[in-house]
């Protein structure tokens, strides 16, 4: 059961699901407010049960911010986003809907880029903007979302996640399968035609659903670059509890509607998908570029540049990691057990939160050797079989080059992981960590 305030019938309708975290909820509506002036906005906040000062303070500042156009729909249990989401696009009176989730914080000129994409790209189902995680050091802001690509074993991810965003790359305009709703602009009809999000899905997966069904349709998805908003990612607590069972019932529902398509993404961009040892598929250089920069000679300064404009230079990201800087960039782009050790070696500088995330990344390498010879010889068949074929040889070149792998990788990890786990002063809720790796 829900109560609501207010009515209003606008051009776009910003729907806002929330739980808690009225901290983030009013700088985004504040944010919102400074945004959208002069524009026919509504905004809809679903309160999905929030225990905090939500209920009391949302619809007084939405009031005070945005008079007759702010909606507050209070609801007795959490709901989640789709349901929510859905519940607000039932309500809304906008040509268009705007999902965006209350870790936001729109940046200037967001919102009319957005808007002229329909008129522009007449077959697109939704657009979105350039989601850039706070700014930080050494490069300011850097990428979160500009479009996701999927895998070729139908793996799903965010396109040039991490890297710097005043590069290039990050300026020029895509089309995609998918792109996430925690901003997602779409037309109302367009929303309701499709079905609008499938609510079996928890906090996961609906937008990923919602744009495979249309895109079997024909429709494409975009991100304009113009657009820029900061997102904090994924602070709704519990965020990730339930991503084995909304990728199943992705599995059962939609999956089967993408192709992969993240090798044609990195070829319009000049690059080509890599395998690494340790079996990630990564971005990689055409082999005369990575020639050509690995023997400069570059100060600190020069390389940070360097990187903006090259952001998949590997060499590059681990010769700034041994001066102490981009550490997190390089062990996103190029995730492996030696860097997230490297991280861990740093434990002094980092937070409980920050050494439990670092721990669950570098656990996802505690495989048996024997599994990662069996991963490689089912991608080998994989990706001959759906034409992949240059990236079947690689699976290949690892299978003939396993017992290296072993050796100069595996074996040392290993007992580096076991004299970390041992010696490591571990939070209490992490101490089962020692005995579950080996």
């Amino acid at each position: 059961m829900c109560t609501q305030q207010g009515t209003a019938s606008v051009e776009s309708s910003i729907i806002i699901p929330v739980f808690n975290q009225w901290e983030l909820t009013r700088a985004c509506l504040k944010a919102l407010a400074e945004t959208t002036q002069g524009r026919a906005v509504e905004v809809i906040v679903i309160d999905n049960a929030s225990s905090d000062v939500t209920p009391e303070a949302c619809p007084f500042l939405g009031k005070q911010l945005f008079g007759d156009a702010f909606r507050y729909v209070r609801c007795t249990t959490n709901r989640n986003f789709g349901p929510a989401s859905n519940m607000g696009a039932a309500m809304a009176r906008g040509q268009y809907l705007i999902f965006l989730n209350n870790d936001t914080v729109p940046q200037p000129g967001w919102y009319a880029p957005l808007i002229k994409d329909f008129a522009r790209y007449p077959n697109i189902a939704a657009t979105g903007p350039l989601l850039l995680y706070p700014a930080a050091e050494p490069f300011g802001h850097t990428v979160q979302h500009l479009g996701v690509y999927v895998t070729p074993n139908l793996k799903v991810g965010h396109l040039y996640e991490g890297i710097p965003a005043q590069g290039p790359l990050v300026r020029k305009r895509r089309f995609f399968q998918i792109i996430t709703a925690a901003c997602m602009v779409m037309p109302r009809s367009v929303f309701l035609a499709a079905g609008m999000f499938d609510e079996g899905y928890v906090n996961g997966g609906e937008d990923v659903d919602l744009c495979a069904r249309l895109f079997s349709q024909g429709l494409r998805m975009t991100v304009n670059p113009a657009a820029r908003v900061v997102h904090h990612t994924s602070q709704t607590p519990g965020r990730h509890e339930h991503e084995a069972a909304n990728f199943a019932h992705l599995k059962q529902t939609s999956l089967r509607l993408l192709v992969p398509d993240w090798h044609l993404h990195l070829a319009s961009d000049g690059m080509r998908l890599s395998l690494d040892p340790w079996l990630n598929l990564v971005a990689a250089l055409p082999q005369e570029r990575q020639q050509a920069l690995q023997g400069l000679q570059l100060s600190s300064q020069d390389l940070q540049a360097m990187l903006v404009r090259e952001p998949f230079w590997q060499e590059g990201w681990f010769r700034l990691a041994s001066l102490g800087k981009g550490q997190w960039t390089a062990a996103r782009l190029y995730p492996s057990p030696e860097c997230f050790l490297a991280l861990l070696h740093r434990r002094h500088e980092l937070s409980q939160d920050q050494t439990r995330d670092i721990l669950q990344r570098l656990l996802r390498f505690c495989l048996p050797y024997e599994d990662y010879v069996v991963a490689a010889r089912s991608m080998q068949e994989w990706c001959a079989d759906i034409g992949l074929t240059e990236l079947a040889q690689q699976y290949a070149a690892w299978l003939a080059s396993a017992a290296r792998f072993r050796a100069e990788h595996w074996l040392p990890c290993v007992k580096q992981m076991r004299q970390m786990l041992d010696l490591a002063s571990l939070p209490e809720d992490m101490a089962w960590l020692r005995d579950s790796v080996f």
